[in-house]
């Protein structure tokens, strides 16, 4: 099986540090998720290690710190999933999904320098504005870390 995104073929080559998803629909996010862990689960480097984490429980820091430990004390591939609980309204945001400026830094400090063998997937659920404060920033960070 090939992991694509558009019509560009994923390889351990070419694929970003972080990948973001958001709106009703979560479809693409869950195949993208699925695919990856397909691809990437088979191979001959080490094991898949996957791990998930939900923004009302869990703050920017731990799962940042939660990246880069992992990339320190394992071998083989490493996928975190950051997900957000469905947003029915678009009026009022989550207190979550506004971040500090010490979460734009630590999001800025760890794309900058990520580990190439950790791959971050954000998935924003349901209706978030795509010129929110939160979705700018994040797509503000580096076009070959984030797509």
């Amino acid at each position: 099986m090939a992991l694509f995104l558009g019509k560009k073929r994923i390889t351990p080559e070419n694929i970003a540090s972080g990948y973001i998803f958001y709106g009703e629909e979560t479809y693409p996010a869950s195949n993208f998720i699925d695919n990856l862990v397909a691809d990437f689960g088979s191979s001959e480097e080490g094991a898949l290690h996957f791990e998930k984490f939900d923004l009302k429980t869990h703050l920017w820091k731990d799962i940042i710190d939660a990246a880069r430990t992992m990339s320190l004390f394992s071998d083989g591939f490493r996928i975190i999933v950051v997900e957000s609980p469905l947003r029915k309204k678009t009026s009022k945001p989550f207190s979550y999904e506004e971040l500090s400026s010490q979460d734009e830094e630590l999001l800025k400090n760890y794309f900058s320098a990520p580990s190439p063998t950790t791959v971050m997937v954000i998935v924003f659920q349901g209706k978030i504005k795509k010129y929110s404060p939160l979705v700018k920033f994040l797509s503000s960070l580096p076009a070959s870390s984030v797509v």
